[in-house]
């Protein structure tokens, strides 16, 4: 199992997804990169309104980092708003209890405008930390099928040879 309540993913809003995985590959070496195209979320919400965060997303592991590249493609309103290509978006930790994480940041004043799940058992939300480390905190809860999936994309970066560096998940 991955650390909790550690960072264990940075994540860069890009232009587009491919070119991005390929330059990060060839200049990191991270990789490979699975591409979520569309990145699907249930119940998200904005500020508790339905929202289409409009989102692709790639990832891949350089070590036992796990990097995060963003291509933005919707035109609401959106947590992904205001990150130029090329910057930093956010970082993310796992938790077992995401209802205990948020109460936690909440009693440091920090807002979660953005919730939704990845699946019917896997609750995220992004808080509001820019103004003190300089970006958005996304917080995952974590379960078997997060550590599946991280676990599957981690291990093909453990034996890649820096071929075919962006595929389907």
């Amino acid at each position: 199992m991955r650390p909790l309540e550690a960072v264990y993913q940075i994540a860069f809003m890009v232009d587009a997804l491919v070119p991005a995985c390929e330059r990060w590959a060839a200049t990191t070496g991270a990789g490979p990169f699975f591409l979520f195209d569309p990145m699907t979320f249930i119940d998200p919400r904005l500020r508790g309104q339905p929202s289409d965060p409009g989102i692709a997303i790639a990832l891949g592991f350089s070590g036992n980092l796990c990097i995060e590249l963003i291509e933005r493609r919707g035109t609401g309103p959106s947590v992904f708003d205001g990150t130029a290509p090329g910057q930093l978006h956010h970082v993310a930790r796992l938790t077992v209890d995401i209802e205990a994480a948020l109460t936690g940041m909440a009693l440091q004043d920090f807002e979660a405008p953005f919730e939704g799940r990845f699946a019917p058992d896997t609750r995220m939300a992004f808080v509001d930390t820019r103004a003190t480390i300089g970006c958005w905190t996304e917080l995952i809860q974590v379960n078997a099928d997060i550590e599946g999936a991280l676990g599957m994309i981690e291990a093909a970066h453990a034996g890649w040879d820096g071929a075919k560096p962006c595929r389907q998940f």
